[in-house]
């Protein structure tokens, strides 16, 4: 059984691949659609349905052409966590790709996946996270003017959301970036301890125009984030479920980490 049919019987979903199962350039796996942003996709969703199904946090690290082998080979390196026993282990691992289909100039690498917010919305949100990666987006704004977009993303026993949203008030969040966010950081405090109040504050990390709280709360672990940018409102909630290890929570600080510096970045280029 090749790895398109394990895929497919195991996850439900037919690829657009074909040949080995990436585990050395000499057996590459081949993407074979021609665009570049559907073979960069693939290569996301085998990366979630192999080190997914082992229960691993996961992240791209770096990826590069392979000299010296026939085709137009790209290897995908992996950062992974994930426990074996009572030890944490934390590897580098590789997938090789066959990019020969895909209509690519010569120097051309595959490009980053992102997930454009509809108008008005001048936003994109990437696929990944640090160790969370994207599952839906959901369109607020139409039925509800002002509540914006809602992008979920996942880690093992870890949920995240990312809302992005100007609650009509756009103009004064450009105009009060910094006391807005303020406002908003604050009412989504007093949101969070209304559904749980027993939750006990363990860190807080301010910013002028970014916010974020951490929680515990019995077995769980949650994180409260609230940033201005652009006149929008970004808030990102995370909650890790029941008993977990220390290392589930530096994946998750170390995403927030990631989301964090998007935002200062964003606010940069304004």
């Amino acid at each position: 059984m090749n790895l398109r049919e394990m895929l497919r019987n195991d996850f439900g979903e037919d690829l657009s691949i074909e040949g080995g199962f990436g585990q050395s350039a000499k057996d590459p796996i081949c993407l074979i659609t021609s665009q570049a942003r559907d073979a960069s996709l693939t290569q996301l969703k085998i990366a979630r349905f192999i080190y997914g199904a082992m229960g691993a946090y996961w992240r791209v690290i770096a990826r590069e052409y392979v000299a010296n082998e026939p085709g137009r080979l790209e290897k995908l390196t992996f950062e992974i966590k994930f426990t074996e026993g009572l030890e944490v282990v934390t590897e580098q691992r590789n997938l090789y790709f066959d990019l020969s289909a895909i209509e690519l100039h010569e120097a051309d690498q595959l490009p980053p996946i992102s997930i454009s917010l509809p108008t008005p919305f001048d936003v994109s949100l990437p696929w990944q996270i640090g160790y969370f990666h994207f599952d839906n987006l959901i369109d607020n704004e139409t039925d509800h003017p002002g509540l914006g977009f809602s992008a979920a993303y996942s880690a093992p026993h870890t949920k995240t959301t990312v809302y992005v949203y100007d609650k009509g008030i756009s103009s004064l969040i450009n105009g009060n970036p910094v006391a807005t966010a303020e406002t908003e950081y604050l009412q989504a405090l007093l949101d969070y301890k209304t559904m749980f109040p027993q939750a006990r504050l363990v860190h807080e990390h301010l910013e002028s125009q970014l916010h974020v709280s951490l929680f515990e709360c019995e077995h769980a672990f949650a994180a409260v984030l609230v940033a201005t940018s652009r006149g929008l409102f970004f808030k990102l909630r995370l909650t890790i479920e029941g008993p977990h290890e220390q290392y589930m929570r530096d994946c998750a600080w170390a995403s927030i980490g990631t989301f964090s510096q998007m935002l200062r970045q964003r606010n940069l280029n304004a």
